[in-house]
């Protein structure tokens, strides 16, 4: 009975194939409309498989599937944003002349999402994951503008250099553990020396590509605006979160205390936590407003896998945040993508009620982003908060405080920033209004925050409940929302000319110009010091085949029996001669 419901978990994953293939035979519209059917399978497994793995012998390698409380969560979350999106691709997209190949590499990075989620073993996991990576390809140049193909060039370079280093990590991995399964080879790189460094360094590296850690977020400010809408919601919603589901599957965290590990990920998510909020202010379109904000927002995550990397003991508990905050962070963003599209498409009725429902539908997910009192980013808050704080957690508590307290306030900051974008473009766009089945989809996303409590895992523990209902709680998490509300009023007035002089200096990439120009750098030195390398090199070969030309006329004036002897050096009987009477020697003595 196990393997029957391994099998049929296998199938429900791959079931978006589907969806591609109905879409390769031009009846993308048809198979994006079915959305949630090809989601279903994934969903109802949740409840019919539930926590159950086993091998599938007829699979590659006897490949190993399985369903943990993880795992459950990701899925569920994922299965509800493709879903969504899909229904809103199909109603928004309706008359695009390339629907069917989005259609393909939608379904395609659906699947490949889907499998990762479940695999246990390594060979399924990174099979799952390149489809997924390679096929979202599509989705970021797929209106095939200057733009998206500068985009897809950034992002395909960077996702081949982390499929190359997971490569790479995983074998190093694989020549520790001699196995496949996941389990055994975090338990092999926590108990062996050697590579295990290495190939722990390298799995970090390739998944936070796809996480957006810093510095290797470059294509996300890219591939947000050059991607449709509903592709942009899935990338921040569904798939960079495939890299912190790497970080957890690959890594011995838990297992051994990585006081590199952990160190490198709290300075890296520290700066991705600001840093990002700061560049992302200084950005013009909304979309890429909301990628600095997945990039500011990863930065929590890359906290909590700092902790968990130095302090294994609390492992648990800060799975469960890890978790938390992979929900609400999916939910809200992809309600947030769909936004930017939908709002002013809702608006532009002119309708004071239709008004008045888009401008809730944005601000329910920027204020659960922010924290919100009674929301998932309320819970997620508290979750970050509760870990950082734990007795066995030896960060200096005043940083800490310092930290979610700036973090809250800086989200809460770039928030107001994207909505008063939404809002000013709201009058000037020309947009079509929005179809019944979009203005869904986004609904169901956009109440995601308050609903999202009821999909996350019934192990949580019951205190972060009740905790985020107190008065104190709420306070905590209401006063840096007034806070943010008066600093965006000053940024709408005189004060706020300083930050709309700084608006538009940073290009979207941010690391990206400077790379380019120390790269053009570099190359131009290099090319100046292979020049005269060469120059000298050819002036030192053509000395030396000088003298040896003046050494063999010597040779050859010399009288004859001198050269006799000389040529027979050169021909090798003397060396040949010398040679045997060593080995003589050799043996002699050893004899």
């Amino acid at each position: 009975m196990e393997q029957v419901a391994v099998v049929g978990l296998v199938i429900a994953l791959a079931f978006p194939l589907l969806g591609a293939l109905l879409s390769a035979l031009g009846l993308a519209r048809l198979a994006l409309m079915a959305g949630p059917i090809w989601a279903a399978p994934a969903l109802a497994s949740l409840v019919v498989v539930g926590e159950q793995s086993g091998r599938v012998p007829t699979m590659l390698m006897e490949a190993r599937f399985g369903l943990d409380p993880t795992s459950m969560a990701f899925l569920a979350v994922c299965a509800v944003v493709w879903s969504m999106a899909s229904v809103y691709a199909a109603a928004i997209m309706r008359g695009d002349g390339n629907l069917r190949r989005f259609g393909v590499f939608f379904f395609g990075a659906m699947a490949g999402n889907f499998v990762l989620i479940g695999a246990l073993d390594m060979i399924s996991f990174m099979s799952g994951f390149a489809l997924m990576s390679y096929a979202a390809y599509g989705l970021v140049a797929h209106a095939m503008s200057v733009s998206s193909w500068r985009a897809g060039r950034v992002y395909l370079v960077l996702t081949v250099a982390a499929e190359l280093a997971l490569w790479a990590g995983a074998v190093l991995a694989w020549s520790i553990a001699d196995t496949w399964e996941l389990a055994e080879i975090r338990h092999a790189l926590a108990t062996s020396e050697g590579v295990a460094p290495l190939a722990i360094a390298l799995i970090f590296g390739a998944f936070g590509v796809k996480a957006g850690l810093v510095p290797l977020h470059i294509w996300l400010p890219l591939a947000h605006p050059a991607a449709p809408t509903a592709a942009s919601a899935v990338l921040s919603a569904a798939m960079i979160k495939a890299g912190v589901l790497g970080w957890l599957r690959f890594l011995p965290l838990g297992e051994i205390e990585l006081p590199t590990l952990g160190a490198s990920a709290v300075t890296l998510g520290a700066l991705g936590t600001f840093g990002a909020v700061v560049v992302g202010l200084m950005q013009r379109k909304p979309k890429t407003i909301l990628a600095y904000s997945s990039v500011s927002q990863m930065g929590y995550v890359a906290l909590l896998i700092g902790i968990a990397a130095r302090w294994p003991s609390i492992y648990p508990t800060t799975l469960l945040a890890i978790v938390v905050f992979v929900v609400h962070h999916g939910l809200a963003k992809g309600a947030l993508f769909l936004s930017v599209d939908a709002a002013p498409r809702l608006a532009s009725s002119g309708s004071r009620v239709r008004t008045s429902i888009s401008s809730a539908l944005v601000l329910l997910p920027a204020l659960a982003l922010c924290g919100a009192p009674l929301t998932s980013g309320a819970l997620a808050k508290y979750a970050l908060k509760s870990v950082s704080h734990l007795e066995q957690v030896r960060l200096p508590t005043a940083l800490l405080n310092v930290w979610l307290v700036a973090g809250a306030l800086a989200t809460g900051v770039l928030m107001a920033r994207f909505l008063i974008v939404v809002w000013r473009a709201r009058s000037t766009r020309d947009t079509e209004t929005l179809p019944g089945a979009g203005l869904l989809a986004w609904i169901v996303l956009a109440t995601g925050s308050f609903w999202a409590l009821a999909i996350l895992p019934l192990t949580l523990p019951a205190k972060w409940f009740g905790s985020i209902q107190t008065t104190t709680a709420m306070w905590s998490a209401l006063w840096p929302l007034m806070v943010v509300a008066g600093l965006a009023w000053a940024a709408l007035g005189p004060p706020g000319a300083v930050l709309h002089r700084g608006v538009g200096r940073v290009e979207p990439g941010d690391l990206l110009g400077p790379a380019v120009v120390l790269s053009l750098y570099v190359s131009r030195r290099t090319r100046r010091l292979s020049a005269f390398l060469e120059r000298h090199w050819t002036r030192g070969v053509a000395r030396l085949d000088d003298r040896v030309d003046r050494i063999i006329l010597r040779v050859k004036a010399t009288p004859g029996t001198r050269y006799q002897l000389w040529a027979r050096w050169l021909s090798g009987e003397w060396l040949a001669l010398a040679l045997a009477l060593t080995f003589a020697a050799a043996i002699w003595l050893n004899v």
